[in-house]
C-alpha cells in the first residue's frame, strides 16, 4: 500500500479481475475444457471434459509457451494464479 497507494492498488486489482474474466471467457469457448469453480478471486482452475484431452498435456503446452501453471489432482486440473 505504501508503494502503490490506494489508487494504485485498486487499479492493479481491476486489471487482475479483468484478466481473470478474460481467461474464464476464453476457456468457456473451448468445448473440451471446463471451469471447475467460478472464482471469487484471481485463481482460475480448469480441467478437461473430454477424455481424449489430457489437461496435463495442455499444461505442458502452456508451459512451453512461457506460462507458469500449476497441475492439480483429484480432479486432474490446471490452475493459474
Amino acid at each position: 500500500m505504501k508503494k502503490l497507494g490506494e489508487d494504485g492498488y485498486l487499479e492493479l486489482t481491476k486489471k487482475l479481475v479483468e484478466t481473470r474474466d478474460y481467461f474464464l471467457k476464453e476457456i468457456e469457448k473451448m468445448p473440451e475444457l471446463e471451469i471447475l469453480v467460478h472464482p471469487d478471486s484471481t485463481l482460475v482452475a480448469f480441467g478437461s471434459k473430454d477424455r481424449n484431452v489430457s489437461i496435463y498435456a495442455v499444461a505442458d503446452q502452456l508451459q512451453e509457451k512461457g506460462w507458469y501453471v500449476d497441475r492439480q489432482q483429484t480432479p486432474e486440473s490446471v490452475h493459474l494464479t
